[in-house]
């Protein structure tokens, strides 16, 4: 349930049938529905670019052409989800902004050189990808994810995140 560029968490959809949204008054209006929204890519989808809401419980739901639940999670990692702003810098980045032939094969190449994302405590990171160097801030979001108690979900301490002073990592480009 993280963002494989940014790592920080969806928030459910209102369609989810058991949603485990953040406290709330941590987030705004703006950044809850930010952070429902996504985009996957790559191998493990029935087309390569999907938008996507995060339906919570291990699912995202999406549309291509008839209603679709993707499990984030499977066996060997999990799927490549990015928040769409997140999508729309990777995509500038690697130069595959269009939906040429061109642009989807770099999408695909993407996690066929870099890895499928992991899964457990670390879903959604990218092997061999130093997300706690980036930028001046090192900011590790690692501690801030757990395993649901009796469960294997992924969840997200939007509390600890808070009272540690990274709030400001919530604040989204277009959100």
């Amino acid at each position: 349930m993280s963002c494989t560029l940014c790592r920080l968490p969806f928030t459910p959809h209102k369609t989810s049938v058991d949603p485990y949204p953040p406290p709330p008054g941590l987030l705004t209006d703006r950044q809850y529905r930010y952070f429902i929204n996504g985009v996957a890519i790559g191998q493990y989808l029935p087309t390569v670019l999907l938008k996507v809401e995060w339906l919570d419980q291990g699912f995202f739901g999406g549309y291509t052409g008839a209603v679709m639940v993707l499990k984030w999670e499977s066996d060997g990692g999990t799927v490549m989800v990015f928040h769409t702003v997140c999508a729309s810098i990777l995509r500038r980045i690697f130069k595959c902004e269009d939906e040429s032939n061109e642009s989807i094969i770099k999408l695909c190449e993407i996690e066929f050189i870099l890895g499928r994302p992991l899964q457990g405590l670390d879903g959604g990171r990218l092997p061999r990808v130093g997300y706690e160097d980036v930028g001046d801030e090192k900011l590790d979001l690692r501690p801030y994810y757990y395993l649901e108690e009796h469960g294997d979900l992924m969840r997200f301490d939007y509390e600890m995140f808070k009272d540690d002073g990274h709030s400001w990592a919530l604040n989204k480009p277009d959100a």
